[in-house]
């Protein structure tokens, strides 16, 4: 006879608050010297191109195009999200 599988009870993953210092950066995507960046909300001991909690936009230097979500960038904002130079335009 085969016992019935036991239950482990595993504690909820709790959700990512502000506390954990988000910041707001670019990931590179692109080829070799082309290349293209998305602006993301990220939890800062994360690696550049590590997973996002929220993509914010994006910024192509060569054609010097951008397209940015306003409402969501601010919110992030007054969350205590710090931007870092490169994007805060410091």
């Amino acid at each position: 006879r085969v016992p019935p599988p036991t239950v482990t009870a595993v504690a909820p993953r709790q959700s990512l608050k502000t506390e954990a210092m988000v910041k707001i950066r670019f990931t590179r995507l692109g080829r070799i010297r082309s290349p293209f960046y998305r602006i993301i909300a990220i939890d800062s001991r994360k690696r550049r191109d590590g997973a996002p909690l929220e993509e914010l936009g994006w910024y192509d230097p060569i054609k010097k195009q951008s397209n940015l979500n306003a409402p969501a960038i601010k919110a992030w904002l007054g969350e205590g999200a710090q931007p870092p130079g490169t994007v805060g335009g410091r």
